[in-house]
């Protein structure tokens, strides 16, 4: 066993004026000192986001157990441990040559052990 799969939500929001279309969502998290993948997941089922307005859609991620174990090595030594999420969101566009639109996303976060939930 390498992981566990866990059926999530997931707020996206859109700012725009008009409605979007996703086709496709990937995204993953890494440990940011070694590149250790923590957790993936990808939605190929098509959704639509209304004009100013967000949406929670439901996502299958793969918790990756030894990823799970070495952020949880950095949490127990010092106290916390940086992660990085990188993904894509695919927008259908019948404006644009190739009829999709692929945005990208990037972030770090921290998981803190002292961080009181």
């Amino acid at each position: 066993m390498t992981g566990i799969t866990i059926n999530t939500a997931l707020k996206v929001s859109n700012p725009n004026a008009g409605a979007l279309d996703a086709i496709g969502m990937e995204f993953k998290v890494t440990k940011e000192s070694d590149g250790t993948l923590l957790i993936d997941g990808n939605k190929e089922e098509p959704f639509q986001v209304p004009a100013k307005d967000s949406i929670e859609t439901k996502i299958p991620i793969l918790v990756h157990l030894k990823g799970l174990g070495a952020v949880g090595k950095s949490v127990v030594r010092r106290g916390q441990s940086t992660v990085i999420v990188q993904g894509s969101v695919t927008f259908d566009t019948p404006l644009a040559p190739t009829r999709t639109v692929t945005s990208k996303f990037e972030g770090k976060g921290i998981i803190d052990m002292n961080n009181n939930w």
